[in-house]
């Protein structure tokens, strides 16, 4: 094993098993991922598997993410393969540390639930 440059205070910042936790006081990532099918609320595939979906009304999406986010995550989402009419359009319409709203609209620009989408949040972890 290559010895790893000790940090500031004298340790390494590696992951286990050639670091140590993680430095108190900074923060830690953390990713939540998955596919919708447009079709319904079950994942098409579940990712990260730490959320959960819902249909507010007609290509409204809020994904609820447990356990929260320490802050608000970037959230980016794209359509996938399961959409029924292509081309269509999908926007993050809001985040907060436990919700994300996603708004799916079909080639005629009018919001549709048959559009299917994936998405990735990052944020911090605490």
């Amino acid at each position: 094993m290559t010895r790893q440059p000790l940090g500031l205070h004298g340790s390494t910042h590696l992951p286990p098993p050639h670091g140590q936790d993680p430095i108190p006081g900074v923060n830690t990532w953390r990713n939540v991922f998955g596919q919708i099918d447009g079709s319904s609320t079950t994942p098409l595939d579940p990712g990260s598997g730490d959320w959960t979906v819902t249909e507010d009304f007609a290509g409204t999406w809020t994904i609820t993410v447990d356990p929260p986010f320490g802050g608000i995550p970037t959230v980016v989402a794209s359509e996938n393969g399961s959409t029924t009419n292509p081309p269509s359009w999908i926007q993050v319409w809001s985040a907060t540390v436990d919700t994300i709203v996603v708004k799916t609209y079909d080639h005629a620009a009018a919001l549709s639930d048959d559009i299917g989408f994936n998405f990735i949040a990052v944020g911090s972890a605490s």
